[in-house]
């Protein structure tokens, strides 16, 4: 019986643990991520830019859109959240620009409010690590107050990387050296071609800058290599 209990114990000590690592304190609303920052990583909502969430409302018809990201249009409406109606009108229940976030009960949840500040919209952010995101609609308590459940891997901080900070990190020395390598190159052929035909008054192959060299260069490369591996052996050269 002792063993049973704390076994028992044991197990609802590493539940209450694991639920208390994957809670956060804060959510600071974050726009390049579409969610927020919390203390425990970001939580990144990008995925949803250009497909916005959706959920119907069984019970009465209704289907309501969010962007995190950004509003958009739906008939003649723009918005983040847009509530669609069977008879086909729609309504404004959050404008992107209003969105803030915060930390409720160790999850993020963000709050939106129409642009005639009739209606608002919370949704409840809820991680669920290594699972599908589900997308639900709570209820309307008071009458034009709408609550949402995300939940999902996509509420879970450090799901997704951090947002860029928009710095280059700039060249590489390697791609310097190549840059100025390059350009020294084109000086050269541009510069000696210029001399060869101005001043020299050369033709055809002769303008070419250096010509003898560049010419001979495979030949001496080539001997240069057979002296190496024959040691100086049979090269034709002759003992002083």
């Amino acid at each position: 019986m002792f063993w049973a209990s704390a076994s028992l114990v044991g197990v609802l000590s590493i539940l209450v643990l694991t639920s208390a690592q994957g809670q956060i304190k804060e959510c600071n609303y974050d726009a390049d991520t579409c969610g927020c920052k919390t203390d425990k990583g970001y939580i990144s909502l990008n995925k949803y830019a250009d497909k916005p969430l959706y959920v119907l409302d069984a019970s009465m018809g209704y289907e309501y859109h969010w962007n995190p990201c950004k509003d958009f249009t739906m008939g003649k409406t723009t918005a983040a959240c847009i509530q669609h109606l069977p008879a086909g009108d729609d309504y404004d229940c959050g404008a992107h620009k209003s969105t803030k976030s915060s930390a409720q009960n160790g999850h993020a949840t963000f709050q939106l409010d129409a642009g005639d500040g009739q209606r608002h919209s919370t949704i409840d952010c809820i991680c669920k690590e290594n699972s599908v995101d589900v997308f639900e609609f709570q209820g309307e308590f008071p009458p034009g107050t709408y609550d949402f459940q995300l939940s999902g891997d996509s509420c879970c901080p450090g799901a997704a990387p951090p947002p860029s900070s928009g710095k280059s990190e700039g060249l590489s020395p390697g791609s310097i050296i190549l840059i100025i390598f390059m350009c020294a190159v084109v000086v050269y052929l541009l510069g000696g071609l210029g001399f060869q035909i101005g001043v020299r008054k050369a033709k055809g192959k002769e303008s070419l800058p250096h010509i003898i060299f560049w010419t001979s260069l495979p030949g001496l490369i080539k001997a240069g290599f057979l002296f190496t591996f024959r040691c100086g052996k049979d090269a034709g050269y002759q003992k002083i």
